[in-house]
């Protein structure tokens, strides 16, 4: 069970993307073999939250800032994909998304809530029970409660 799983290693450029990029990644998509799951990403130089991203036979934009993913459209699909965006539709439809994702405040963590206090008495019932119960020394011989 400890086979190890090898995916195909992809790659990532940092650069302006232009609309040659978005063609290129397109045509690379058509030309891309069933089962092939390396991730292409190029990086954009100018927005450096936006990512155009090949997977397979899929072409995405995707915009990554604090720590988390959103998708926000493809570059394919003119005529029939309703998520289909320009290149300049996608930069600013990703400065909104960044905007939205950095409002996103994650939920604070509860506070702990205060130790409950004891009272004197209670403190006295409680170490009267624990020393009136039975007592094991560590070579398990057992030691006889403390007489009142």
């Amino acid at each position: 069970m400890d086979a190890k799983i090898e995916r195909p290693k992809g790659g990532q450029r940092r650069g302006r993307i232009a609309p040659d990029d978005v063609k290129d990644a397109i045509a690379a998509a058509k030309l891309a073999r069933p089962g092939d799951d390396a991730i292409h990403d190029l990086n954009d130089r100018e927005l450096s939250y936006l990512t155009l991203r090949r997977r397979g036979k899929k072409v995405s934009w995707l915009v990554r800032a604090f720590r988390k993913t959103k998708v926000i459209g493809t570059p394919v699909g003119i005529h029939v994909d309703p998520a289909y965006l320009t290149l300049a539709a996608a930069r600013q439809k990703a400065q909104r998304v960044y905007v939205e994702l950095g409002e996103d405040k994650p939920a604070e963590p509860l506070a702990p809530s205060p130790p409950v206090s004891w009272t004197v008495s209670q403190l006295c019932l409680g170490y009267a029970a624990y020393m009136a119960s039975g007592r094991w020394l560590t070579n398990a011989q057992g030691r006889r409660p403390l007489p009142p």
